[in-house]
């Protein structure tokens, strides 16, 4: 943000005149607050930044406005236009696979899977299949637990584990 941001058009033309006419800051000051008591009077920085900017653009404009933050790079439409290409190739692969080798960085790909191809990357989750018998036996597995429980508190001690079991073929027991 500039520091002359606050004042009006009229206002940094203003300025700039002044210092065309007084050239010291502080006498630009002085004019400025005499013309204007109710505005803070510009800072001597403030004044020889807008001079400066007049001197190099020929105008007192802000023309920052809606120029900040990083520049769009990755999210062109040539990048776009390829990770659609990749996904319908190959729906299966993994976000972080694609970014690798498209050479984009994967919060820039996930921006253009989001936001632009209005996709939404998912994982795959394996889920047992709950058939109603499975709802039964699981239902009077917990009021059995339940009873034994409340007969017996230190069985909780020995019933519940953070174990997993590690098989050779690199399967993990869930």
């Amino acid at each position: 943000m500039d520091h002359y941001d606050h004042f009006s058009m009229e206002e940094r033309t203003r300025i700039v005149e002044l210092y065309f006419a007084t050239k010291p800051p502080t006498l630009v000051q002085k004019r400025f607050r005499r013309e204007h008591p109710e505005k803070k009077i510009p800072h001597r920085h403030t004044i020889t930044r807008l001079v400066e900017k007049f001197r190099n653009t020929g105008s007192v404009i802000n023309n920052n406005k809606g120029h900040c933050g990083p520049k769009v790079t990755a999210r062109t439409p040539a990048n776009i236009k390829d990770v659609r290409d990749h996904l319908q190739q190959s729906p299966r692969k993994s976000t972080r696979r694609l970014s690798q080798e498209m050479g984009i960085s994967r919060t820039s790909e996930r921006r253009i899977i989001h936001s632009d191809l209005n996709l939404f990357p998912y994982k795959v989750q394996i889920l047992q299949a709950q058939t109603e018998a499975n709802k039964t036996e699981r239902f009077e597995f917990g009021q059995t637990i339940s009873e034994r429980i409340e007969n017996d508190p230190k069985l909780l001690d020995c019933l519940f584990s953070d174990e997993a079991h590690f098989h050779l073929s690199g399967h993990v027991n869930k």
